[in-house]
């Protein structure tokens, strides 16, 4: 989708009483890949990380995959690296 505002109609949405949210994740699309290009976590393991090591972590894990397949092979991508950017944010 990239710059196409289109894809917003692609968005997830739901709610979620505030008494139950602890965090909130915000992730493109290049640091949720651990769980939806790569499948080597699912989505609970990728928000645990994200949490308890920090968004740095978890962008250093998607770097280090991404490095297993160099010529995007194993994983089909448009580029070995996309732009990761994460952030946690507390309650």
């Amino acid at each position: 989708m990239g710059s196409d505002p289109a894809g917003a109609e692609d968005a997830v949405t739901g709610t979620v009483p505030l008494r139950d949210v602890r965090h909130a994740l915000l992730l493109t699309d290049g640091a949720t890949r651990l769980a939806d290009r790569f499948g080597v976590t699912d989505w609970a393991d990728l928000a645990r990380l994200a949490v308890e090591s920090g968004p740095a972590a978890l962008v250093e894990r998607t770097r280090e995959v991404e490095r297993t397949d160099p010529r995007a092979v194993r994983w089909p991508r448009g580029k070995p690296h996309d732009d990761a950017t994460a952030a946690v944010c507390a309650f």
